[in-house]
């Protein structure tokens, strides 16, 4: 917890601040006890937290920020969610247009920092003192509770003085007004919070309200238990889902418009125990021209899609595991094609962006309306485009393929593990390996991998690094690839030539996708009549220029967008 390093322990014996003889004494029992060293001699009274800091401070150049002294505007402390300012004792006290200046207690949370807050500034971080951030921290929550908490209560208030607790079943009748207020109050705060999901939940006699900030879940306020039935009831609202049904689980989207931005929300509610829980998903508008160049994909990689973009018919599918960039490559992809001259209609589970001149269309199995049914009715209703959420079901494969056969350019998603794979994968599914090959024009399979901080540092490759990767790819093969983008100079004759770079002091700061973009050309064509395996077809497919994950991640890397340690992770996985 406290960085134990020798170094430190060194500090504190040639200082004099300790006594060396108690120093060697709380050394024995701590390796007796399995304890951390100085965490013994800050329990023990020998050294105060405050001191320690001071201590860390001298020997890893970290500055002393004075922050009882300071009033920080609520617009720079906002950037650190409240919730994580608060578990993490952290907050930001400085901001321009190139810097954010953190104070932290522990320097353990700077990595909790690196998944929260992924702003594209460099970050510098101070130490500040125990009492300076509890001020500052009860400074940052008063501010909340008059922007946010006091609406809250006052609208609770009047729902409790309106209508009993046995009479909650109509609570957004009889308090409709206050209730609109609370769930927007809610809404704005996680939207403000950049929370990627809501959770909503009663627990031991109160309503729960957790925000998902980089990855972990963080408390963000405790509301009356009186309050659950009436936030549940307007959330359905919203989503229009049916009201009186509280023993199913129920999925449904709806869009608000928070602090000047439309912002989607994906509901799912199921039934506990203690009542409905409310899981809310919070994504950002995206019909608003994003573009594909900036998910990350190679120069090669882009050709290829732009290519098959420009057809009438055929299929472009994006394969990859859950959460790894399929359904924000899909939209991308569907930005692109928007016209005034062209019909487009998707069919969804769920509807994860509202993209407005899209025809757009949810998979309901109690209505019948499946991904199969969804594609022929919008081939039946003359659309030029069909995006299909997901293939995985052999119904919606064959049903999308005969789709891409006519008039129709399909783009669809399915779970796979590589461009190879997903081809395989998909010819045997479909049971008609000529529809497949005559249809689908390209396979992109994609991953996130993290990206490096500002703080990042060059360095060359050791031996054993390089051996690793000649077990892996052809380095002759790469290095002409790199030459001919012109990333290296022709003086660098290895792999130890180029530079590289490691994560700094900042860490990751965010992800990227790194993709294999697959073109069905005539010799993968060949390969699978031959009745070629995933391998085989990759095989060939890197003879037409594919690039494999490990490639695609490497030459990000010597970009310096990411390291060779989360490339190494990739492979593995």
């Amino acid at each position: 917890m406290y960085n134990n390093s020798r170094e430190l322990l060194q500090f504190l014996n040639d200082s004099g601040i300790i006594p060396k003889a108690r120093i060697a004494e709380t050394e024995r029992e701590a390796s007796r006890i399995g304890r951390d060293t100085v965490t013994l001699l800050v329990q023990r009274g020998e050294l105060s937290l405050d001191e320690l800091r001071k201590i860390q401070s001298r020997i890893y150049g970290i500055k002393f920020v004075d922050l009882g002294s300071r009033k920080v505007p609520f617009d720079i402390m906002i950037r650190i969610p409240e919730p994580v300012a608060r578990r993490h004792n952290t907050v930001m006290f400085d901001h321009d247009d190139s810097t954010a200046h953190i104070a932290v207690l522990d320097l353990d949370t700077l990595s909790v920092l690196d998944q929260v807050y992924q702003g594209p500034e460099k970050k510098i971080y101070y130490f500040a003192t125990e009492d300076g951030m509890r001020k500052t921290l009860k400074e940052y929550q008063k501010e909340l509770r008059s922007r946010y908490g006091e609406s809250i209560r006052r609208e609770a208030g009047f729902i409790a003085n309106t209508a009993s607790e046995h009479t909650f079943t109509d609570a957004v009748a009889v308090g409709h007004i206050s209730v609109v207020k609370i769930v927007d109050t809610l809404l704005n705060h996680a939207v403000l919070s950049n929370a990627s999901y809501i959770h909503i939940e009663a627990v031991d006699g109160d309503v729960t309200v957790r925000y998902r900030l980089g990855g972990r879940l963080y408390d963000a306020m405790v509301l009356p238990h009186y309050l659950h039935r009436p936030i549940v009831a307007r959330i359905k609202r919203l989503a229009n889902l049916d009201f009186k049904v509280k023993h199913m689980v129920q999925h449904g989207t709806f869009r608000v418009e928070t602090d000047g931005a439309n912002t989607q929300f994906h509901i799912s509610i199921n039934p506990t125990l203690d009542g409905e829980k409310v899981v809310m998903r919070v994504l950002g508008e995206r019909s608003l021209g994003f573009m594909l160049e900036s998910l990350g994909f190679s120069p090669r990689g882009l050709e290829t899609i732009h290519h098959a973009l420009k057809q009438r018919n055929g299929m472009i599918l994006v394969s990859g595991p859950e959460n790894s960039g399929k359904t924000t490559c899909l939209y991308t992809m569907l930005d692109a094609l928007l016209s005034p001259d062209r019909s487009v209609g998707t069919i969804e589970s769920p509807i994860e962006y509202d993209v407005r001149g899209v025809s757009q269309m949810r998979v309901n199995e109690k209505t019948g309306m499946t991904y199969s049914m969804g594609i022929k009715t919008l081939v039946q209703n003359d659309t030029d485009v069909i995006m299909v959420g997901s293939v995985d079901e052999a119904p919606a494969l064959k049903a999308a393929l005969r789709a891409a056969s006519l008039h129709t350019l399909v783009l669809t998603g399915m779970t796979g593990r590589g461009a190879g794979h997903t081809l395989s994968l998909i010819v045997k599914e479909s049971e008609d390996q000529g529809l497949v090959l005559s249809t689908v024009d390209v396979i992109i399979s994609s991953r996130l991998i993290k990206t490096l901080g500002q703080d990042k540092s060059q360095y060359f490759l050791s031996a054993s690094e390089i051996k690793k990767i000649e077990k892996i790819i052809d380095i002759d093969h790469f290095l002409e690839m790199l030459r001919e983008d012109g990333l290296i100079s022709s003086k660098a004759k290895t792999l130890g030539d180029v530079p590289f770079y490691k994560v700094g002091k900042d860490g990751y700061t965010g992800e990227t996708g790194i993709y294999e973009v697959m073109s069905i050309t005539r010799s993968i064509q060949d390969a699978v009549l031959k009745g070629g395996k995933a391998r085989s077809i990759d095989e060939e497919a890197h003879k037409g220029g594919m690039l494999s994950f490990f490639e695609e991640g490497l030459y990000k890397a010597v970009l310096g967008i990411t390291d060779l340690e989360q490339v190494f992770k990739i492979h593995k996985e």
